[in-house]
C-alpha cells in the first residue's frame, strides 16, 4: 500500500509538472454562425470584444450594430442554454478597406480563444468613408475566460477589401 500511495504522488506530481511546462491540450470549437457588418453602429474609435451569453444583451447589441440600417435586420435567433456569441469591433475608421472577422476558436490550457483577423487597408486609393467594422460569432456556450487574440494584416495592394483581384 505503501508503494502504491508513493507511486500515486509521484504521477500526480508529473502531471502537474506536464501541465504547468505548456504542454496542455488544444480543442478546435466550432463556430456555428457568422456575421460580419462592414459599417456597424459602433461610436468608438478603439475596437472593442465582448462575450454575450443572454437573449436580452444580443437583442441590443444587435440592434446597437445595425443603428445605421433602415430597416435593421431582424435579430439572429441564438440559444442561448447551448451557445453564445462572441462579437469583435474594429472601431471606427475613415476609410473604407477595413474588416474584422473570427478565423477560429480554440480552448486552450483552460482559456476559450477567440482568434480575430483584422484587415487593414493596404497602399493606394481607398474610398473616403467612415466606416467601423464588427463581426459576431455563435460558439457553444462556455463559462471559460474568454481571451481575444487580434491579429492585423495589411491588404495587400492586389486586393480590394473583399479580397477580391482589383480590377475583377
Amino acid at each position: 500500500m505503501g508503494r502504491f500511495c508513493v507511486s500515486c504522488v509521484v504521477l500526480g506530481l508529473f502531471a502537474v509538472v506536464v501541465s504547468a511546462s505548456g504542454g496542455g491540450e488544444e480543442k478546435l470549437v466550432k463556430i456555428a454562425a457568422q456575421w460580419k457588418e462592414r459599417d456597424s453602429g459602433f461610436p468608438e474609435p478603439k475596437g472593442k470584444q465582448m462575450v454575450i451569453r443572454n437573449a436580452a444583451e444580443w437583442q441590443q447589441t444587435w440592434k446597437a450594430a445595425h443603428a445605421k440600417t433602415f430597416p435593421p435586420p431582424p435579430v439572429p435567433k441564438v440559444n442561448f442554454t447551448k451557445h453564445m456569441v462572441l462579437a469583435a469591433y474594429a472601431g471606427v475608421k475613415r476609410t473604407g478597406g477595413y474588416t474584422i472577422e473570427f478565423t477560429q476558436v480554440k480552448i486552450v490550457d483552460g482559456t476559450l480563444k477567440a482568434y480575430v483577423l483584422e484587415e487593414t487597408p493596404g497602399p493606394g486609393p481607398t474610398i473616403s468613408v467612415i466606416t467601423s467594422p464588427a463581426s459576431f460569432a455563435v460558439v457553444p456556450r462556455s463559462d471559460l475566460n474568454v481571451e481575444f487574440v487580434i491579429r492585423r494584416q495589411e491588404l495587400s495592394a492586389s486586393v480590394n477589401a473583399a479580397g477580391e483581384p482589383h480590377g475583377g
